[in-house]
């Protein structure tokens, strides 16, 4: 699996529309998440950039994923493969209270 940074430009300020969508996309997302295809996802203060890190066989695959976002019709989409991600979440252990 490839790992794709997909950059997606939101109108600011959001259409009424779009606003209506957020609770579909929040599950989406959290579906997403729970399967580790989307690896991370972020959203400017501005709410107008949407940062999303996914994990996909190829380009093809990851512009199908994005493309089940519910918002996906009001965004700009660029979409760069990643040679690779690092972050201090993925190399601290989690403790175990047990």
């Amino acid at each position: 699996m490839n790992l794709f940074l997909a950059t997606l430009g939101l109108p600011h300020p959001p259409p009424a529309e779009l606003m209506d969508r957020i609770p579909d996309q929040q599950r989406r997302v959290q579906e997403l998440l729970a399967s580790g295809v989307i690896r991370s996802y972020t959203l400017a203060l501005d709410r107008s950039t949407l940062w999303v890190i996914l994990r996909a066989s190829g380009r093809s695959e990851a512009l199908t994923v994005l493309s089940s976002f519910p918002i996906i019709e009001w965004a700009n989409v660029d979409l760069k493969e990643l040679a690779f991600q690092q972050s201090a979440e993925a190399q601290m252990p989690r403790f175990s209270l047990n």
